[in-house]
């Protein structure tokens, strides 16, 4: 499974959303104190996507969404071999991550493993994932799926927010825009399709 990370500076809710997002990258790459640690080894730099994340969508389609976002500015996890561009603006943060798809994953599991990003305790995951919505996402790229949670939930530590995963190729993008979700589900899901549509294109 692929290496995920996320992580935003604009308002509360997107700062805990990829807080949540970075803990499951970092429990994905270390292991625990009860397992051994592997075997030290030389490797190789990561293997890059071809692209440039900041390409694949216009300052045009993301201000349909944001009307005062700023352009894109590259963020990087090259460690992880993920190409980040952020836009931001006062009222909301798009996010958008390119990678190679790992294979063997379908896009239901991949996004899956981002949506655990939602919770505040991933104790509780398992009894919270069932009140995320997941919609699949026609005509966008070779295949893609949306989940967004509407409202936040503390009584099983949901926090709001919305992503969408689209393939094209050999290559995945996710969309990380948490304050689609105050727009509520069928909003914040039309806008995902149509920024998801135009990065996949441009793949």
């Amino acid at each position: 499974m692929l290496s995920r990370n996320g992580s935003s500076s604009i308002a509360a809710v997107v700062a805990i959303f990829a807080i949540a997002l970075c803990s499951e990258t970092t429990a994905r790459q270390k292991p625990s104190a009860a397992q051994p640690s592997p075997p030290v080894v030389t490797l190789e730099d990561p293997k890059l996507p071809a692209g440039d994340p900041c390409k694949l969508l216009t300052l045009a389609e993301v201000r349909n969404v944001f009307p005062n976002a700023a352009s894109g500015t590259r963020s990087d996890t090259i460690s992880a071999g993920i190409l980040t561009c952020v836009w931001r603006s006062p009222d909301g943060t798009v996010r958008l991550s390119l990678m190679d798809s790992e294979p063997g994953e379908s896009i239901a599991d991949e996004l899956a493993g981002y949506a655990i990003g939602f919770v505040t305790d991933l104790d509780k995951w398992e009894e919270a994932q069932h009140f995320v919505f997941y919609e699949t996402a026609n005509n966008v790229g070779d295949g893609a799926m949306a989940a967004i949670v509407e409202k936040a939930d503390p009584q099983h530590s949901l926090q709001a927010g919305a992503m969408l995963v689209a393939r094209r190729r050999q290559e995945s993008i996710l969309l990380l825009v948490p304050n689609l979700a105050a727009r509520g589900r069928v909003a914040a899901y039309k806008a995902l399709v149509e920024l998801g549509g135009a990065a996949a294109k441009r793949l």
